[in-house]
């Protein structure tokens, strides 16, 4: 894979002036599903696809998931739902339909440990 650097500003480049140019990887106009994308690692995983220019789908617990779609202009359906529940992850799947890529970002223990 051939990475070319961005010429344009992205919010990365806003949040941390420090680090390296953004590299250019080919996600333009591709499809990303996160799930547990509202905080955390899942967000700056979502906000990456949209800095890439990816349709971004975005499922989580959070209720405030759904204001992400007012900051990020790349995502463009949120989901409120329990990953642990199959009937509601296919159904947000379904409902945001085919995607080019999937991120499980949800940190679930058994509460054993």
């Amino acid at each position: 894979m051939n990475c070319v650097p961005r010429r344009t500003s992205s919010s990365r480049e806003q949040r941390n002036p420090q680090s390296p140019e953004p590299l250019e990887l080919g996600l333009k106009g591709q499809r990303a599903f996160v799930l547990g994308g509202a905080q955390g690692i899942g967000r700056a995983i979502a906000e990456s696809f949209c800095d890439e220019g990816c349709e971004v789908g975005v499922f989580d617990r959070d209720p405030q998931v759904g204001s992400l779609s007012k900051e990020l202009s790349a995502i463009t359906k949120t989901f409120c739902g329990d990953i642990s529940d199959y009937g509601e992850v296919q159904a947000a799947a379904e409902a945001f339909g085919p995607v080019n890529h999937v991120v499980y970002a949800i940190g679930i223990g058994s509460g054993k440990f």
